[in-house]
């Protein structure tokens, strides 16, 4: 009887120091396996500071791993950004994955990240390209970046901006004007002259102002060729 009541006495210690360290058991062995632990980041950013100049910003919670045990990767094919990160605790490994898609027009190659005191990894990657602010841009506007393998020395992306100029202004009368080197302005009229419609794009830093190209696909569109390098 003394032996029964013993081993229930033992029984119930290990059930209640089994609560007491079930919350720290878990947040140890939170991560274990890296499929159940893929976690997304804070919010992201689009910082645009200054005209052609814009950044994508990340931020990961990585407060739990030192520096050395944080790794950041660009998934190509998936086009996102893969923070991952292990730290060993005796027998146990606690992993950390996480993953933010990129913006069209991303420039991995000319990534930095920085971890600050509190822990909080941010991730800066260029944009390529942005239209800031024109909230018109996808009535009449198609854009987008087209890779050029055409130049055997040097690889280079075009970014194309077709304009649809509807049934108001000719292909025809449109002039294509660079200012200050850094914007692009379209300007069309209609046959009679009494119509103007103006198109006004910020270009990218590293366009190649003497190769811009533009071309007539009917009378109703237009597309201009902005060629850069991305080195």
């Amino acid at each position: 009887m003394k032996k029964k009541k013993f081993l229930s006495e033992i029984q119930q210690e290990l059930e209640m120091q089994r609560r007491l360290w079930s919350s720290e058991i878990s947040r140890l062995t939170e991560g274990v396996t890296i499929n159940n632990n893929e976690r997304s980041s804070k919010p992201t950013l689009i910082i645009g500071k200054s005209p052609g100049e814009v950044l994508f910003k990340a931020f990961f919670d990585v407060r739990e791993y030192e520096e050395g045990e944080v790794l950041v990767n660009i998934d190509r094919i998936l086009n996102k950004v893969v923070v991952t990160a292990v730290k060993r605790i005796g027998d146990l490994t606690k992993t950390l994955v996480q993953k933010v898609n990129l913006p069209k027009y991303a420039d991995p190659i000319n990534m930095s990240k920085n971890i600050n005191y509190n822990g909080i990894l941010e991730v800066t990657i260029p944009i390529l390209y942005h239209f800031p602010n024109q909230k018109w841009i996808n009535n009449d506007t198609n854009y987008y970046m087209k890779k050029i393998n055409k130049q055997k020395k040097k690889e280079y992306y075009a970014l194309e901006i077709t304009v649809n100029l509807e049934s108001y202004w000719q292909a025809s009368k449109v002039d294509i004007e660079i200012i200050d080197d850094k914007t692009l302005l379209i300007t069309a009229f209609t046959e009679n002259g009494d119509k103007v419609l103006k198109r006004r794009y910020i270009l990218p830093k590293k366009s190649d102002m003497d190769r811009i190209s533009a071309e007539i696909n009917d009378e109703c569109h237009i597309t201009v060729y902005v060629p850069f390098i991305i080195v």
